[in-house]
C-alpha cells in the first residue's frame, strides 16, 4: 500500500473509532445488561479450556445455544480450533473449506471479492450485492447478510463451528444449506496476548497481535489488529505490475462488564478495509478466427480461439496483458452488544448489532488489453438486527423460544462498458447518429455498442419466530422438536439507463415489492445405546425468501422477482467416542428434496449477455460423510474427513435447453481431507513440530449449464509446516502452501456470447516464515 492509501485507511479507522467510546459508554449505562459466555468455553487450543466428559481434548461448543461437546450434538458439526486453523494456513473467512466434508468456499472474482459458500451442493453464485446465500455465516453471532461483509480476516479466532443441514429454530436468520460461525478469542479475566509476524513469498507480509485482560473488577477487554498485504502471483506484462495479492487492515474490539453475578455484557466492534488490487484473470478463448463459429471445448482448451475482437492470450500461466488495473475498495464496520439475565430458571438472551460497509470491485472483465468489456459494481449497505431468546432447562428438558428482526438497506451503483473498442467504428459508419462514438441501440458486425448504469435501492425486513425443544424420555432416548415463522418483506427501487458525457437514454425506472412466510422447522431422535455412542435422525425443512435480481439488466422485467426456495432434508448418523479418549468417529447419511431451487439461468437483455435467478422446478442431493479424529498419545494429532456427494437437477430449461439431469454446481462427488502434527520434545522447554495437511478435491462444475470448459478436474492440495517453539511462548514456524504447485482454478465464468470464459486461478505454491510470541 502507497503512503496516500496508509493515510486514507488510518483516517478511516479513526473516524470509526472515535465513535465507539460514545457508544460504548452509552451501553454501559443501560439497563439492558446480560450475561455472555464464560470465557472458560475457549477452543481445546488454549491451556485453561475445558473438556468434555468423553474427550478432555474435545473443543465445547454452543452451536446449539448452550455448552456441549460436540459428540453429544445429533446434527453434523465440524469445529475447527484458533491453533488447527493457524497450522491449516487458514487467514481469511473463504479459507475453511479444507478440512471439512462437502463444504466449497470460493472468493467469487479472486482475492478479496465475496465468498461463493456451497454446503452439500447448496449456495448461490451470485456476483450480484443484493442478494443473501442459503448458508449462512456469523461472526461473533452476528448474522452477516451483505455479501460485502463476509471476506474477512481470520485472526484471534477461538474456534469455527460449521452445522450442515437446514437451520432456523435454534438461533438467528433461516438458512436452507447451514450454518458457519466464526467464534473470536473473548476478553479473559486475566492478562494475556501475542503478536505474530510472517513474511510470504510474492511480496507478502502479514502483522498481528492482540492483548487483553482486566480493566477494573468486573471489567475485561481485549483488541486485536491484523494487517496483510501481498504483490501478487500475476503480472501484467503491459506494465510489470503484480496483482492477486491482499492489502487488508482488520481490527476487533471487545469490552466485557460483569456488574453482578447474574448479568454481564460484552460490547464489539469490528472493522475490515480491503484496498487490494483487483484480480486479474485468465481466459478460454471461444471464437474460431477462421470461420467467425464457435470453437470445439478442444480448440478453447488448446489456446486456438479468440474473443470478439480477436484477441487471443498467450501469455502463459499466471500472466496476461491487462489495460486496467485498479483496487478494490471495501470497508465494513460493526457494532454489537451481546447480554444474558439470569432469571432464575430462565436465562434471557439478547443480540443487537448495526453494521454498515461499502465496496466498489472494479473488473477489467475480459482479461485483455482491448476494451472489449469493462464493469464496476458499487454498494453501500447498512443492516440492523435484533435477537432476543429465553431458554431453559431441567433434569429433562432444555428449551428455547425466541424472536429474530433484520432491517437491510442495500444501495447499487453499478456500470456495464461494452465495446468501447468498437466506438470510433460506429461513429465513422454513422456520425449523424452516433455522436461521440456513442450508438446504445446499434451494432457493429452483430457487437451492441453500450455504456450502461444501473442503480439499484433495495430495503428488506425479516420478522421470525422461533422455538425447540428437546426432551429426554430415558437416560437413552431424547426427543427433539422445533418450529420456526418467518415473514419477509423487500421492495426494489431500480433505474438502468444508457449513459455518456454528451446524453443519456433512460431505459426504465420502476418501483417493486415482494413478501412471502413460511413455517420451517424440524423432529429429530437422539439414541444413546452406550455412553460413547450416539445414534441420531432428523427430517428437516429449510426455507430461504426470493428477491430480486440486482445485476446489468436492460429490461425491467428480469428484474423479477424470483420465488422462494424450500429444502426438506433427511439425515442419519452415528457419533462414537474411541475408548480411552484417544479420537471420535462420525458418520452421517442425508438425502435433500429440493422445491424451486433457485438458480442462475440466461436473461436476453438486448443483446447483451447476463444471467438472471430464477427458479428451477425441483433438484435432489443425497451423501454422506464421515469424519475421524486421533489423538493416541499426548504428542500426536490427526484428523480426516470424507465426503460422497451426488446432485442432479430434475428438471429446469434455461434459453431453450433442458438441464435436466445436470449436477448442482460446486458439487464434487468425493471430497477428502486430512491433517497430521506430531510435537517432539528437544528439551524440557523447546519443541519441534512438523505437521501436513492434505485436500483432494474431485472433478465439479461451476454452473448449472455443466459445461465442459466451466469445469474442474480432480486435484490434490497439499500444505506443511515445520514448527520450532518453547514452552515459554515463543514459535518460529517455516511453511509452505501447495507443496506440489497444482495448477486448479477457484472459479470459471462463462461469457461466452463475448468469445470468452473467465477463469479465476487458484494461488501457486507459496513459501513463507512466521514468528510468533504469546505472553
Amino acid at each position: 500500500m502507497n503512503q496516500s492509501s496508509a493515510v486514507r485507511v488510518a483516517r478511516r479507522l479513526r473516524s470509526h473509532l472515535l465513535l465507539a467510546p460514545v457508544m460504548v459508554s452509552v451501553l454501559v449505562v443501560s439497563p439492558a445488561l446480560a450475561q455472555v459466555e464464560s470465557p472458560d468455553t475457549q477452543s481445546a487450543d488454549n491451556a485453561d479450556s475445558v473438556g468434555s466428559p468423553h474427550n478432555p481434548n474435545t473443543i465445547v461448543v454452543t452451536a446449539q445455544r448452550r455448552e456441549q461437546d460436540p459428540q453429544d450434538i445429533g446434527v453434523a458439526i465440524t469445529t475447527l480450533g484458533g491453533e488447527a486453523l493457524a497450522s491449516l494456513g487458514v487467514t481469511d473467512s473463504t479459507d475453511i473449506d479444507s478440512q471439512v466434508p462437502n463444504l466449497v468456499i470460493d472468493p467469487i472474482a479472486g482475492s478479496g471479492t465475496q465468498p461463493v459458500v456451497f454446503l452439500r451442493g447448496v449456495g448461490l453464485n451470485d456476483f450480484s450485492l443484493n442478494n443473501s446465500g442459503p448458508v449462512g455465516l456469523y461472526f461473533d453471532d452476528i448474522y452477516l447478510s451483505s455479501f460485502s461483509s463476509q471476506n474477512f480476516l481470520l485472526f484471534d479466532l477461538q474456534r469455527v463451528e460449521v452445522l450442515r443441514g437446514p437451520q432456523g429454530t435454534l438461533y438467528g436468520k433461516n438458512t436452507t444449506g447451514g450454518a458457519i460461525n466464526y467464534i473470536s478469542n473473548p476478553p479473559t479475566h486475566y492478562f494475556d496476548g501475542y503478536v505474530q509476524g510472517s513474511i510470504v513469498e510474492f511480496g507478502g507480509y502479514e502483522i498481528e497481535g492482540a492483548v487483553g485482560g482486566p480493566i477494573t473488577e468486573g471489567v475485561n477487554a481485549r483488541i486485536a489488529v491484523a494487517r496483510h498485504f501481498a504483490d501478487g502471483f500475476f503480472v501484467n506484462e503491459l506494465t510489470g505490475k503484480r496483482s492477486n495479492g491482499t492489502d487488508l487492515w482488520a481490527l476487533r474490539a471487545f469490552l466485557e462488564m460483569e456488574p453482578s453475578p447474574d448479568a454481564r455484557l460484552l460490547v464489539r466492534f469490528r472493522a475490515d478495509i480491503n484496498d487490494t488490487p483487483f484480480s486479474q484473470y485468465e481466459r478460454y478463448e471461444t471464437i474460431d478466427p477462421a470461420t467467425g463459429v464457435a470453437c470445439s471445448t478442444d480448440q478453447s482448451l488448446a489456446g486456438q480461439c479468440v474473443d470478439a475482437l480477436g484477441y487471443r492470450d498467450t501469455t502463459g500461466r499466471y500472466r496476461g496483458n491487462f489495460d486496467r488495473e485498479e483496487r478494490i475498495d471495501r470497508e465494513v464496520y460493526g457494532l454489537s452488544v451481546k447480554g444474558e439475565f439470569a432469571l432464575g430458571n430462565v436465562d434471557l438472551t439478547s443480540i443487537t448489532s448495526y453494521e454498515e460497509g461499502q465496496n466498489f470491485l472494479p473488473e477489467d472483465s475480459d482479461g485483455s488489453p482491448l476494451q472489449l468489456l469493462a464493469i464496476n459494481v458499487g454498494a453501500k449497505t447498512e443492516t440492523f438486527t435484533q435477537e432476543l431468546r429465553l431458554s431453559g432447562e431441567s433434569d429433562r428438558l432444555n428449551w428455547i423460544v425466541g424472536g429474530y428482526y433484520l432491517d437491510e438497506r442495500i444501495r447499487q451503483n453499478q456500470t456495464a462498458d461494452l465495446f468501447r473498442e468498437l466506438r470510433s467504428t460506429v461513429a465513422a459508419l454513422a456520425p449523424m447518429t452516433n455522436p461521440g462514438g456513442f450508438d446504445p441501440l446499434g451494432t457493429v458486425l452483430g457487437a451492441p455498442i453500450s455504456f450502461s448504469r444501473h442503480k439499484n435501492l433495495q430495503n428488506s425486513q425479516s420478522l421470525a419466530i422461533f422455538g425447540r425443544v428437546e426432551f429426554a424420555l430415558t437416560d437413552q432416548l431424547t426427543v427433539i422438536g422445533g418450529l420456526r415463522y418467518t415473514k419477509e418483506e423487500k421492495e426494489l427501487r431500480s433505474e438502468a439507463l444508457f449513459e455518456e458525457t454528451a446524453f443519456t437514454l433512460p431505459l426504465y425506472d420502476v418501483d417493486l415489492d415482494y413478501s412471502d412466510d413460511d413455517i420451517s422447522g424440524n423432529i429429530a431422535i437422539n439414541y444413546r445405546p452406550d455412553p460413547d455412542l450416539l445414534l441420531y435422525a432428523s427430517y428437516s425443512k429449510g426455507f430461504k425468501s426470493g428477491g430480486f435480481n440486482g445485476g446489468f439488466l436492460l429490461r425491467p422485467e428480469e428484474l423479477g422477482p424470483f420465488g422462494s426456495e424450500q429444502l426438506h432434508a433427511y439425515e442419519a448418523g452415528a457419533k462414537w467416542s474411541l475408548p480411552g479418549y484417544i479420537g471420535y468417529v462420525n458418520l452421517t447419511s442425508f438425502y435433500y428434496d429440493y422445491s424451486d431451487l433457485q438458480v442462475f439461468t440466461l436473461a436476453n437483455t438486448g443483446g447483451v449477455p447476463a444471467t438472471v435467478l430464477d427458479n428451477a422446478a425441483n433438484a435432489e442431493i443425497y451423501g454422506a460423510e464421515a469424519e475421524l479424529f486421533l489423538n493416541p498419545f499426548d504428542n500426536l494429532n490427526a484428523t480426516f474427513s470424507f465426503g460422497y456427494l451426488e446432485s442432479e437437477l430434475v428438471d429446469f430449461v434455461s434459453a431453450g435447453i433442458s438441464q435436466a439431469g445436470n449436477r448442482l454446481p460446486r458439487t464434487p462427488e468425493i471430497t477428502f481431507s486430512g491433517a497430521v502434527s506430531y510435537k517432539a520434545d528437544l528439551s524440557e522447554q523447546l519443541f519441534l513440530k512438523p505437521s501436513i495437511n492434505f485436500t483432494y478435491t474431485d472433478h465439479h462444475f461451476f454452473l448449472t449449464e455443466n459445461q465442459p470448459l466451466a469445469a474442474q478436474d480432480s486435484y490434490w492440495l497439499v500444505n506443511g509446516e515445520m514448527a520450532i517453539g518453547s514452552d515459554h511462548g515463543w514459535q518460529l514456524v517455516g511453511f509452505v502452501k501447495n507443496l506440489f504447485d497444482v495448477e486448479y482454478n477457484a472459479n470459471i465464468n462463462d461469457l461466452s456470447d463475448l468469445g470468452f470464459y473467465q477463469i479465476i486461478v487458484g494461488a501457486p505454491r507459496t513459501f513463507g516464515v512466521r514468528a510468533r510470541m504469546d505472553f
